[in-house]
């Protein structure tokens, strides 16, 4: 289930390994499988990658991203969370530091050791290697297959440095900007090289690391701290990069001088947009894109406006001073009151989204406005990032949903400020909603009073989810609504001012895991009656249920001012978590300083 959450101390490493792990699959794919039948074909487990043999024209190409695919997007997320922590973390500094590791590891790996690493390992991982005839006996055979993978990324995890100064970066690796001059900054300046080692600020072989840095940024990171201290805090550019006077600067640097080196087409894999229109083209094409937004763009007007028979619904106790009339979309209004609507078209028609995007924002700068995002048809391998997406006819219900999935895979949405997120009835697998969001404040309220009701939606006909680290505020309703046959694990998120309901099990096949969650202010954390089946984390004892199939003890949620989740035990759709990827769980604290757009 649900996008593995990697440390950002392990980001690296993880690369690494998904590298190595690569290798091995594409290579062994391009012999094609022997053609089987369809009905033999359909067998093996549900939880694993099912193979998909291309038609001969198109065997290399399609084989090639088949094996990419199994390794990048399953394999090494599935593989790496539940590998020992010395190999996670394995490095050439950690062999100075305990010269064991480099026997333990060394190649040919022990047959005891690449067991033991196989033993914990989910067992779809062997599942899909032998779906895709990779493993001729699994899971027997799966400590065999590991053998070189494993010894190749420890040699690679653990090499010495290169010579520094020669391991020159395309961009600058503080602001990004790969159109300008890079000089070479000594991380720990040479002036204080022999008091580094004496005070052990660092060790001998690390004193001439540098970053590549554009002239701007080397003046401003020695504008920040002397040499020494320099040498004792600040020696990575990882370290760097934490520092707020340093992320303030590198996105001035980023945003300030963007207009005068990129224009539209310019053939960069990164891309900047100068008008909405080009936006959307962009995200809706075929073309594997990363695209950045340093400014609003604005969709209001742009398609013209339409004056229908919308109606009053019952719940607009409020007409004129702030409640929402409805579009009669799909016939919704049913024999409700008549009333004229006009609203923008832009609105009520989303940018539909090809796979392969990342919509990412600059600051706070990135602002779609009137115009939401649909993710649909099999779209998939999609990130969006940091950005606004505001005023889709929000005095209207059915004015517009700021991002809706319908048929997506690998879908990951962060530090997005947005009041609507809905996934349709086509299945949505492998999707995080992390770190967002979800400002109810608004004029016009269903509830006629300033917050706004539909939230999220999730109906999907087997969808999975996650949600983590999400800021839900001034809703009063469906924050989530989850029905069809939706899995959701609802896990470290803070629900603030809820005036109606946050939870809401309306279907019988909605399945929902809410543990580690903050309601503050929250009149009714779960609805009545409750169809589906939630477990909500409800005590220490009852929460060790959870080990068996998340790997862990579940967390309890933490309630001030609010009522109370009651009679919500189920575990019996637990099983549907087996062989998943589970979100980490941390104690219930607040999220609102670290959910919505400008956090990065």
């Amino acid at each position: 289930m649900l996008a593995s959450m990697i440390p950002a101390d392990e980001e690296s490493n993880f690369s690494t390994f998904r590298d190595c792990l690569s290798e091995p699959v594409i290579r062994k794919l391009a012999i094609k499988p022997p053609k089987v039948s369809k009905r033999r074909a359909a067998k093996g487990r549900k939880s694993a990658i099912k193979p998909v043999y291309p038609k001969d024209d198109q065997d290399d190409a399609r084989q090639s991203n088949d094996a990419e695919e199994l390794g990048e997007f399953y394999l090494a997320l599935e593989i790496f969370p539940s590998l020992p922590t010395d190999l996670r973390t394995l490095s050439y500094s950690a062999t100075q530091a305990d010269p064991a590791l480099s026997d333990k590891y060394a190649d040919p790996l022990s047959p005891t050791l690449l067991d033991a690493i196989a033993a914990p390992l989910p067992t779809s991982v062997a599942d899909s290697l032998a779906t895709y005839n990779l493993l001729p006996d699994a899971p027997t055979s799966l400590p065999s297959f590991l053998g070189p993978v494993i010894a190749a990324y420890a040699a690679t995890a653990a090499a010495a440095p290169p010579v520094w100064a020669q391991t020159r970066a395309s961009a600058c690796e503080l602001c990004d900007r790969d159109w300008v001059p890079l000089t070479y900054h000594h991380l720990i300046p040479r002036s204080v090289h022999a008091k580094a080692v004496r005070r052990g600020w660092a060790e001998e072989w690390e004193l001439n690391k540098v970053a590549w840095l554009c002239r701007a940024c080397h003046s401003f990171v020695h504008s920040v701290a002397g040499n020494e201290e320099l040498a004792r805090e600040w020696a990575s550019v990882e370290r760097l990069a934490e520092r707020e006077d340093v992320q303030r600067w590198a996105r001035w640097r980023a945003t300030t001088a963007l207009a005068m080196y990129y224009t539209p087409g310019f053939g960069k894999t990164s891309e900047l947009q100068w008008t909405a229109l080009s936006v959307k083209s962009w995200l809706e094409d075929d073309v594997a894109r990363v695209i950045v937004l340093n400014k609003e763009y604005n969709f209001i007007g742009t398609e013209g406006t339409t004056t229908a028979t919308g109606c009053r619904p019952t719940s607009n106790t409020c007409p004129g001073a702030g409640g929402q009339d409805a579009i009669n979309a799909n016939g919704w209004c049913g024999t409700a009151p008549s009333v004229s609507v006009t609203y923008d078209n832009a609105g009520v028609t989303a940018i539909n989204l090809g796979s392969n995007k990342s919509l990412i924002g600059v600051g706070s700068a990135g602002v779609i406005r009137g115009k939401g995002l649909r993710i649909a048809n099999g779209a998939k391998n999609i990130i969006i990032q940091n950005i606004h997406i505001t005023e889709l006819n929000p005095q209207y219900i059915w004015g517009g949903d700021a991002i809706t999935l319908d048929g997506s895979d690998l879908v990951w949405i962060s530090l997005v400020g947005r009041q609507m997120f809905v996934a349709g009835y086509e299945a949505s697998n492998r999707v995080s909603l992390t770190n967002n969001e979800f400002d109810g404040s608004t004029s016009w309220s269903a509830t006629c009073d300033g917050h706004h009701y539909w939230t999220i939606l999730l109906l999907g006909s087997s969808d999975l989810i996650t949600m983590k680290g999400n800021y839900i505020h001034h809703t009063s309703g469906r924050g989530p609504k989850v029905g069809g046959n939706t899995l959701l694990h609802a896990v470290n998120n803070e629900f603030y001012a809820i005036s109606g309901h946050a939870f809401d099990m309306g279907e019988s096949g909605a399945m929902a895991v809410a543990e580690g969650n903050v309601f503050q202010n929250v009149v009714t954390p779960l609805l009545s009656p409750v169809e589906g089946r939630i477990f909500t984390a409800p005590s220490t004892s009852a929460n060790t249920a959870c080990a068996t199939y998340l790997g862990r003890n579940c967390v309890i949620n933490a309630f001030g001012s609010s009522g109370t989740f009651t009679g919500t035990t189920d575990t019996s759709f637990f099983s549907n978590l087996n062989g998943k990827t589970i979100a980490s769980a941390s104690t219930a604290a607040y999220t609102d300083g670290t959910a919505g757009i400008g956090k990065i």
